[in-house]
C-alpha cells in the first residue's frame, strides 16, 4: 500500500470491510423488503443500537403515505467483485468470503437466483473465479497471495463485463481497493463507456491525495477526486468511501443492490427498505498468548465471537501474514451470544510475523532461531552410573540425552544410547526456564521392598532411574536401546499396583534391533534376556562331486546360549527331501558338532540342504563298467595219454605220446649217470 500524499492515516481494516459485509447483508434485507414487512407489536424486540426495526413478517403488504410497495417476482442477478489484489488489501478478501454463503442463503430463500464471479487485478487482472453459485469455489477463490502496488482499476472492469453474463440476469459491478486507477485515460474511457449497462459500485478512497496522486500515471490531478469516484458519477453509479460510517455503507449499499433486482416492478417508484433479522457475527476480543517464539514453537491466538443476530450463524476465521493463508476455522455462534476459540499455528523459520485474524491486526509475533538446550552428561569410574543435567530446556518440549557407551546393561546383549524426557512443568511460562536432573544407575538387585522379578531368564539386569522432576512434572521419558539379537524385554515396578508392568516396545525407523520404550513415571526397571533359540554357527560338508555308492558327509555346529538343555534336530535334503535325520541334545552354554552322513545311490544332480542352509549341488556320477574276467583250469600230476596227432588229436588241444617222451627222457638221465660213476 503506498504511503498516503497527505500523510492521512489510512482507514482500519475493520472499517474497510465493514462496508463490503455489512453491505452484503443489507443486501439481503432489502430484496426481503419487495416482499414482506414486519410487524411493529412482535413478540421479541432488540435495542434500536442493534439496527433492528422489525422482527416477524405478516402476512399482509402494509404501505406508507410516501411510497406503495410492489411485491418482487423472481430475479436474476450476476454479481462480480473486482478486487484490489495489491499488498495493501491482503485481508479484505477474507471478511468477503466469510458472508457470502449467508448473503446467497438469503437470497435464495428470497426466491433471488443469484451468482457471483471474482476478478483480482494489479498491473493486470485475471478471471480468479467464472460466475458460480458454488459457496466453497467462491470461498477458495478469496485466498490468494497479495502482489505488486500498481492497481490498474479500469483494466479490471473491462476484464469483469467480459465474463459470461446471462441474459436475463441483472448485472452488478462492485470495485473493491484502498487506492485510485493507475489505469491510462484510455482504458479509464473504455470502461466508462461499457459500465453505462451495468450497475457499479466503487468502494474507494475519497480523494486523489489520499491515494497517492503523486506517484501515478496522467491523468492526475490532486485537487479532484479519486479517479474511481469520478468513474461511479459519469456511469451513474454510486461511490462508497473506503473508510466511511458501516451503517451509512450499508444503506448505500443496499439501495445499489435494490434497485438492480427489483427495478422493473417497482417502475421507478420508491420503496421503503426493512431490515432481514439474522446472524450479526463480530469479533469483539483478540488476544495471542505470547509474541516472542523461537523455530519450531507455536502460538495460540484466541477469539471471541460475539453474535447480535436472533438466529444461529456461522463465522469464518482467517489467520494470515503478509497475505498467506496459516489456518482457519468455521465456528459456531448461537444467536444472541459470545464463544470463544484458538487458532495455532507452528513457525517454521525465523522472521517477524504482522499476524491479521479475520482482517483485524493481532500482533507482531517475533520468531528467533532457537539456541540449544544445555546438557551435561557424567558417569563414574565404574561406568555403570549416569548423571545427566539440563538447563536451559523448553518446557512442553521433549529433551534427548544421548548417553555415552557405558556397563550399565553389560551381559544383556543391549546398549542404552538416549533417554528423551517431556516435561510438564511451568508449559505456559517463558521458554529456556526448564532444568532438571537425570540420574540412571545400575544396581545388582531391586532396592529394599521391591520384589525380584520372578523369570527363568538368561539374564537379567536392574536399573534405577531418579529425576528432580516430580511425578506430577512428567509427562513421558522413553529409553533407547540397540539391542545385539537376543530377545529383550523391559519391565517398570509400579509400587502403585505392586507389581512389574511390561513396557511395549517399537522399533526405530523399522530396524528391529533399534528400540524405543516409553513410560510416563521412573523406579526400578529390570531388563530380562530371553533364552534365544538354538543357533547354527557353521555347516561343513565333505566332497560334492561323487561316484555311486560314496558316502558323503556333513557336520552342523550348534549352539545353545540358554540356561536349559535344549533339543536340536539336524537334517540333510536333496532337492527339498529328507534323506537323514538326527535327534540331538545340547547342553545349557555349550556348542556341539552333529556329524552327518548318507550313502550316495542314484546318479545325478541334487540341491543339498544341511541344517536348512543351501548347500548348493551335489553330483552324483555312475560308477565305471568292466569286462568278465577268463577262468583257467587246475593243472594236475596225473600222466596225460598221449593221442594220435593230425585229424585223430584230442580235443583238449594237448599232444599224443607226451607221456612217452617223457619216460625216455628220464632212462637217458638215469643211464647218463650210472657211467659217470664207473
Amino acid at each position: 500500500m503506498r504511503a498516503s500524499a497527505t500523510g492521512r492515516p489510512q482507514p482500519t481494516t475493520l472499517a474497510r470491510v465493514a462496508v463490503v459485509l455489512v453491505a452484503l447483508l443489507v443486501t439481503t434485507s432489502t430484496v426481503a423488503a419487495a416482499t414482506t414487512t414486519f410487524a411493529a407489536d412482535s413478540t421479541e424486540s432488540l435495542s434500536t443500537n442493534d439496527s433492528v426495526l422489525a422482527l416477524e413478517p405478516t402476512s399482509t403488504v402494509a404501505s406508507t403515505s410516501t411510497s406503495t410497495q410492489t411485491q418482487a417476482t423472481s430475479k436474476k442477478v450476476d454479481v462480480v467483485f473486482v478486487m484490489d489484489r495489491s499488498d495493501s488489501m491482503n485481508t479484505e478478501r477474507y471478511q468477503l468470503a466469510n458472508e457470502l454463503q449467508t448473503f446467497q442463503r438469503t437470497l435464495l430463500e428470497r426466491d433471488v437466483d443469484a451468482r457471483f464471479g471474482l476478478v483480482t487485478y494489479t498491473s493486470s487482472a485475471t478471471v480468479r473465479q467464472p460466475f458460480t453459485s458454488d459457496f466453497d469455489a467462491i470461498e477458495n477463490a478469496m485466498i490468494f497471495t497479495p502482489a505488486g502496488n500498481t492497481e490498474r482499476a479500469s483494466d479490471a472492469i473491462l476484464k469483469a463485463t467480459e465474463m459470461n453474463y446471462r441474459s436475463d440476469a441483472q448485472r452488478v459491478i462492485v470495485l473493491i481497493t484502498d487506492e485510485d486507477d493507475d489505469s491510462d485515460a484510455a482504458t479509464r474511457a473504455e470502461a466508462t463507456d461499457r459500465l453505462k449497462d451495468y450497475t457499479f459500485l466503487s468502494v474507494s478512497p475519497s480523494s486523489a491525495s489520499a491515494s497517492a496522486c503523486d506517484v501515478h500515471s496522467p491523468p492526475c490531478d490532486s485537487s479532484t477526486d479519486n479517479e474511481l469516484r469520478t468513474l461511479a458519477d459519469d456511469v451513474a453509479g454510486d461511490w462508497l468511501s473506503i473508510d466511511a460510517d458501516a451503517e451509512r455503507t450499508m444503506e448505500r449499499v443496499a439501495t445499489n443492490v435494490f434497485t438492480a433486482v427489483n427495478a422493473p416492478e417497482n417502475s421507478g417508484s420508491d420503496s421503503q427498505t426493512q431490515f432481514e433479522v439474522g446472524p450479526n457475527i463480530n469479533v469483539v476480543e483478540q488476544s495471542v498468548n505470547r509474541t516472542e517464539i523461537e523455530v519450531g514453537e507455536s502460538v495460540e491466538f484466541n477469539v471471541t465471537l460475539h453474535n447480535k443476530g436472533l438466529v444461529e450463524g456461522t463465522y469464518r476465521l482467517f489467520l494470515t501474514t503478509n497475505g498467506e493463508l496459516l489456518a482457519e476455522k468455521r465456528v459456531t455462534v448461537d444467536r444472541l451470544s459470545e464463544t470463544s476459540t484458538t487458532l495455532v499455528h507452528r513457525f517454521d523459520q525465523a522472521g517477524d510475523f504482522k499476524m491479521v485474524l479475520s482482517n483485524q491486526r493481532v500482533d507482531v509475533v517475533h520468531v528467533n532461531e532457537p539456541y540449544p538446550t544445555s546438557i551435561d552428561v557424567t558417569t563414574n569410574d565404574a561406568r555403570d552410573r549416569l548423571q545427566a543435567t539440563v538447563a536451559d530446556a523448553n518446557a512442553g518440549v521433549p529433551v534427548t540425552v544421548d548417553l555415552p557407551s557405558a556397563t550399565i546393561l553389560a551381559g544383556t546383549g543391549n546398549e542404552l544410547t538416549s533417554v528423551t524426557v517431556d516435561s510438564r512443568r511451568n508449559a505456559a511460562n517463558v521458554k529456556h526456564d526448564l532444568a532438571f536432573d537425570m540420574t540412571l544407575e545400575r544396581i545388582e538387585a531391586p532396592p529394599e521392598g521391591t520384589p525380584a522379578i520372578e523369570s527363568d531368564a538368561r539374564a537379567i539386569r536392574y536399573l534405577s532411574v531418579t529425576s528432580s522432576l516430580s511425578t506430577a512434572e512428567l509427562r513421558s521419558v522413553t529409553f533407547e536401546f540397540l539391542r545385539s539379537g537376543d530377545d529383550v524385554e523391559i519391565y517398570r515396578y509400579d509400587s502403585d499396583a505392586g507389581e512389574w508392568m511390561q513396557l511395549t516396545q517399537r522399533p526405530v525407523d523399522g530396524a528391529p534391533g533399534h528400540v524405543v520404550a516409553s513410560t510416563s513415571r521412573l523406579s526400578t526397571f529390570a531388563l530380562v534376556v530371553d533364552d534365544p533359540a538354538l543357533s547354527v554357527g557353521s555347516v561343513d560338508v565333505g566332497a560334492t562331486n561323487v561316484t555311486e555308492g560314496d558316502l558323503v558327509t556333513a557336520s552342523i555346529t550348534v549352539t545353545n546360549n540358554g540356561t536349559r538343555a535344549q533339543s536340536y534336530d539336524a537334517t540333510v535334503s536333496l532337492d527339498g527331501e529328507s534323506i537323514e535325520t538326527k535327534f540331538v541334545e545340547v547342553p545349557a552354554g555349550e556348542t556341539i558338532t552333529v556329524p552327518m552322513s548318507f550313502v550316495a545311490t542314484d546318479a545325478g544332480t541334487y540341491d543339498l540342504a544341511v541344517a536348512g542352509v543351501d548347500q548348493g549341488q551335489l553330483q552324483v556320477d555312475p560308477a565305471p563298467t568292466t569286462s568278465e574276467p577268463t577262468t583257467s583250469e587246475p593243472t594236475t600230476n596225473e600222466p596225460t595219454t598221449t593221442e594220435p596227432a593230425g585229424d585223430d588229436a584230442v580235443a583238449d588241444g594237448s599232444t599224443p605220446g607226451f607221456s612217452i617222451v617223457v619216460a625216455l627222457v628220464a632212462l637217458i638221465a638215469a643211464a647218463l649217470l650210472v657211467a659217470r660213476r664207473r
